[in-house]
């Protein structure tokens, strides 16, 4: 049947579901949140989530078996302010540079540590001029520099993750300027 008459919110968190996530979920008509973490859901994600570009509150898939990559799509969510959750699944490739794009993000949350992600952070993410608290991307096998890009948040304050990965370099310093970070998690 169809879905998109829904109105604000998706809330399925939880509940033990099993199996892969519908992609039809994709056409509806939500403008507050997509919550299906705490599942037992598996498969990959699908690339027509990325329909769901009005979500302004949160996107939380964390703590699933989901598996493949994240698909670019979701770097769509430009209206997304408060969470952004991916982590403690079985996800691999890299970290979207389309996910850059979120630049609403600013209050709570992106979480996409706990999974098998690889290669560098993307430089986009320096975008994100007003996020302010907790960014994990710890527990997965990331490379490279930390951009230092990331600098640019001037109003983060607390909860950067990026311990057990394999960054190069230490943190740089235009990370470590940050006024107003009073916690940072690195290796």
């Amino acid at each position: 049947g169809k879905l998109t008459k829904v109105a604000d919110e998706f809330l399925l968190a939880g509940n033990f579901f099993t199996g892969a996530i519908p992609s039809q979920l994709g056409q509806m008509s939500l403008s507050k949140n997509f919550q299906a973490m705490a599942n037992l859901l598996s498969s990959t994600i699908p690339t027509q989530l990325g329909g769901l570009e009005k979500l302004d509150e949160s996107f939380l898939i964390h703590q699933n078996r989901l598996s493949g990559t994240m698909p670019t799509q979701l770097g769509g969510f430009t209206s997304l302010k408060s969470y952004f959750s991916a982590g403690a699944n079985g996800l691999t490739g890299t970290v979207p540079s389309e996910f850059g794009l979120m630049t609403s993000l600013n209050s709570t949350a992106f979480w996409v540590g706990s999974n098998s992600l690889e290669g560098t952070l993307p430089t986009q993410l320096g975008q994100w001029s007003s996020v302010r608290t907790h960014f994990w991307v710890e527990d997965n096998q990331l490379s490279g520099a930390v951009p230092t890009e990331l600098g640019r948040w001037s109003a983060f304050k607390t909860n950067l993750r990026l311990y057990n990965n394999s960054f190069c370099d230490d943190v740089p310093s235009e990370i470590a300027a940050l006024s107003t970070l009073s916690s940072l998690f690195g290796d």
